[in-house]
């Protein structure tokens, strides 16, 4: 969003990257779901977002909401 705004790519940050990725796959493990790369892509950009935003937002259950989203 950001490059949209300001015409300027902001960096990522991997560890805030990284655990929104362990903590989705985490939870589909635990409800032995799996989601096509392109939902998997659009709950990690929303969790990844929020993430940023403040970190202790992301609970399994915030993810279980996501993932009803795009099923």
């Amino acid at each position: 969003m950001n490059f949209v705004v300001t015409g300027r790519r902001s960096a990522v940050q991997v560890q805030a990257l990284q655990d929104c990725v362990e903590i989705v796959e985490e939870v589909l493990s635990e409800l032995g779901r799996s989601l096509t790369p392109l939902q998997k892509a659009k709950v990690l950009t929303v969790l990844y977002e929020e993430y940023l935003e403040d970190s202790d937002s992301i609970t399994p259950e915030r993810i279980v909401r996501h993932l009803r989203l795009v099923a």
